[in-house]
């Protein structure tokens, strides 16, 4: 299962936010039962949504862990969607 980890994280180290997005989501749904790269794959899926500056879609994914991973105004943001 190591195998899965080392292409995860080739995955991730690319400079397009969309390429690494769309890579994650694919490895999501072939290997998703297991349940760490379920927890990886969704934290930097999210990750990708701050980065991409859609804090809704990131904070659906990971709403307990967001505010520890984002900017002030991100923060703020994840606050008034709470609020809702």
């Amino acid at each position: 299962m190591g195998y899965i980890f080392v292409y995860l994280y080739k995955a991730i180290d690319q400079d397009n936010v969309d390429s690494i997005l769309r890579e994650l989501k694919r490895i999501l749904k072939f290997y998703g039962e297991y349940p760490k790269v379920k927890s990886y794959c969704t934290m930097w899926i999210a990750d990708c949504y701050v980065l991409k500056g859609d804090y809704d879609s990131a904070y659906k994914l990971e709403p307990y862990n967001m505010t520890f991973r984002v900017t002030n105004y991100g923060k703020n943001h994840l606050e008034e969607i709470r609020a809702e």
